[in-house]
């Protein structure tokens, strides 16, 4: 999002990384002088509330919710003030882009999970609070897809307008 080309997720984290022998330290870092860095914001890659509201009203867009199921469906809602989910949304639990394991599943696996999604359409991806929609916002884009936005105010933000409308139980 701050336009630095090259970004790297680690498959499993430090700790699998640790746990296949890799090298690991405990030594403080090298003090290195300072490189200004000016980011080169990419408001593309985001949408906010106006954009959500107009997909959820018009279906311009396709809204992916990722959280758990129960959640999506307002079975459930263990944070927010209220549960459910932004009409018009479809259910892709985070996850499910990993195997048992934790690792990334394929990028066969991954186009599979989503093949039922619209490639000539923006799609709009939300969570809770916009950080485990992030791992949707990857696996698509390691699926291929190109126009995928993070709503990163996510259900917190939507349910924080009184005239928001809730969903709750499957989309038709």
């Amino acid at each position: 999002y701050l336009g630095h080309p090259q970004v790297y997720v680690m498959d499993r984290g430090f700790s699998a990384w640790r746990a296949a022998g890799y090298p690991v330290t405990s030594d403080p870092p090298a003090v290195r002088v300072p490189a200004p860095y000016e980011a080169q914001v990419q408001p593309h890659m985001l949408a906010d509330v106006n954009d959500v509201r107009e997909a959820s009203q018009t279906g311009r867009a396709c809204l992916i919710d990722s959280r758990e199921p129960k959640r999506y469906l307002g079975a459930e809602e263990p944070i927010d003030p209220a549960a459910g989910h932004i009409p018009g949304a479809i259910n892709r639990f985070w996850r499910d882009n990993l195997t048992e394991d934790g690792r990334w599943r394929p990028v066969q696996e991954l186009a599979q999970r989503f093949a039922d999604l619209p490639r000539d359409r923006e799609l709009i991806v939300y969570c809770g609070s916009g950080v485990s929609a992030c791992p949707n916002v990857l696996a698509l884009d390691e699926a291929g897809f190109r126009n995928v936005k993070l709503y990163a105010g996510s259900w917190s933000d939507w349910i924080s307008y009184p005239e928001n409308p809730i969903a709750t139980g499957e989309e038709n």
